[in-house]
């Protein structure tokens, strides 16, 4: 058995998901880099308004990190050492 592990930095992960802005009417998602919205603050599908999730800002996905770093990487480094490890680029 292979399990596969996604490398992000901690600083691409923060990027992507505080960019994330979703329309409170029709749920698209834009991002504020990679695909913002043609007018600021507004869906380009619906003309609704864009919004931050709670769970995307900063202090929360630090946070997250800081979980999964207590959790989860423990479980990465035991397949790791068993040779069960394999990684993929995802920056």
């Amino acid at each position: 058995m292979q399990v596969v592990n996604i490398a992000v930095s901690d600083r691409t992960l923060v990027d992507r998901i505080a960019g994330r802005r979703v329309c409170r009417s029709c749920k698209n998602i834009h991002h504020v880099k990679t695909a913002p919205p043609k007018v600021a603050g507004r869906c380009d599908k619906c003309g609704g308004e864009l919004e931050q999730r709670v769970d995307d800002t900063e202090g929360v996905l630090r946070e997250r990190l800081a979980v999964y770093r207590r959790q989860t990487q423990p479980v990465e480094a035991a397949y790791r050492s068993r040779g069960q490890l394999v990684e993929i680029g995802g920056d």
